[in-house]
């Protein structure tokens, strides 16, 4: 392969990857957050997934906002789990999806190099 379609396939996958793992963090806010925790957290979803998605799109690395950003949600879910609004299966949800996320961004910035 040449280094413009390894890069493009590199972008594409880590995007892909991504994109699944907020899937997972999207659909574990319901079981976990409410009130004010939702907010924060719903807050942070979008700036990981802007961030991933800027470095998509612009070509800089922002993948480190994007983790920082899916670390936070994990640091509000623990703590709304130990405040106890809802179980620990929301909570094993996110940091699930924010592994995810993270090997994603992990190929993305690998595109960024390649």
């Amino acid at each position: 392969m040449e280094p413009s379609e390894t890069r493009r396939a590199l972008q594409q996958r880590g995007m892909q990857i991504a994109a699944g793992g907020f899937a997972l963090q999207l659909l574990s806010m319901p079981f976990e957050f409410s009130g004010t925790f939702g907010l924060l957290s719903l807050l942070l979803f979008f700036g990981a997934v802007g961030a991933s998605v800027l470095t998509f799109t612009n070509g800089k690395d922002y993948t480190s906002r994007s983790n920082g950003f899916a670390a936070a949600m994990v640091v509000a879910a623990i703590i709304s789990a130990s405040i106890g609004f809802r179980g620990p299966g929301g909570v094993i949800m996110m940091v699930i999806g924010v592994a995810v996320s993270f090997f994603g961004n992990k190929q993305l910035a690998a595109a960024l190099r390649a």
